[in-house]
């Protein structure tokens, strides 16, 4: 609201914010995004208004600070697989419906969140920029597909820790990445052969070829120029770091297969939650 006094007096201007409600993501310790906000000053020249999204579970009951944080991890992996850097949390605050206090008093006693400093989780600096093109968003999964993540990486948790240990060996020789790569490869086409309904015996007796090669099955539509050979070069490259008696692959080759790699586990991961196919294919073109 802004008010044009007649005097000459300084023009007075009045302005809300509306925050808008949490947004609940899972079941799993009540998970949701809460989103806070600042007003500016009335001593500051310039009217800025910021907020904030934050990531929240609660129980009523007390729960152990570990499984928290294994929800809260798992959202900040989730982020990292959509944007493919080293995502990483930038604080920690806690809360007890004991502690409440009343701001004034004659209003509701209200939550008091307060600070946890902790290096167990390793907190860094924001990573997220405004350029950023993630593979998929919170509209491209739902809450659906937030639950389908929490499942995903329990049931892929061989697979998942190897993978995203890529982001932490960003300066890394291409040898260290292939490996890396394919030993989250090993279990993650191990899985997607279980999830298909082969036996675990039968499923544990499949190359590595054969597993990349069911992986990329289920991601051909999203990635239609993948080379037939892919499965094959990837293995072959993978082998040839990994054992000493091989011949030294070429380094550009290794280079190209990982990087399509990496692409191809990406849309598996995001068709398992749910994002489209379309959607997929637009943005890791």
């Amino acid at each position: 609201m802004m008010t044009f006094p007649k005097d000459g007096t300084p023009m007075s201007v009045t302005t809300t914010m509306e925050v808008p409600p949490d947004l609940r993501l899972a079941g799993r310790l009540n998970l949701r995004a809460t989103v806070r906000g600042t007003a500016p000053s009335w001593q500051e020249s310039e009217v800025r208004y910021t907020s904030r999204t934050l990531l929240q579970t609660y129980t009523t009951s007390e729960r152990d600070w570990a499984e928290h944080l294994q929800v809260h991890r798992a959202m900040r992996d989730l982020l990292r697989i959509a944007i493919w850097k080293p995502v990483a949390f930038l604080g920690h605050e806690v809360t007890s419906d004991k502690e409440k206090t009343a701001i004034k008093s004659d209003t509701e006693p209200q939550s008091r969140w307060c600070e946890v400093k902790t290096a167990a989780t390793g907190m860094g600096p924001a990573v997220w920029g405004k350029s950023e093109r993630p593979l998929f968003v919170f509209a491209d999964i739902k809450s659906a597909g937030v639950r389908k993540w929490l499942k995903f990486g329990e049931e892929n948790r061989r697979g998942l820790r190897p993978f995203l240990r890529l982001l932490d060996i960003r300066e890394g020789t291409i040898d260290e990445h292939m490996a890396q790569l394919g030993i989250a490869l090993e279990a993650f086409g191990y899985q997607a052969f279980i999830d298909s309904g082969t036996s675990a015996v039968r499923a544990d007796k499949k190359t590595l070829e054969q597993r990349v090669r069911k992986i990329v099955q289920q991601v051909a539509s999203c990635l239609p120029a993948t080379p037939v050979t892919f499965a094959k070069d990837l293995a072959d490259g993978y082998n040839a770091v990994k054992h000493a008696n091989r011949p030294e692959p070429d380094p550009a080759d290794l280079v190209a297969n990982y990087r399509l790699g990496v692409k191809v586990v990406r849309a598996w991961i995001a068709l398992n939650l749910g994002a489209a196919e379309a959607v997929i294919t637009e943005r890791l073109s």
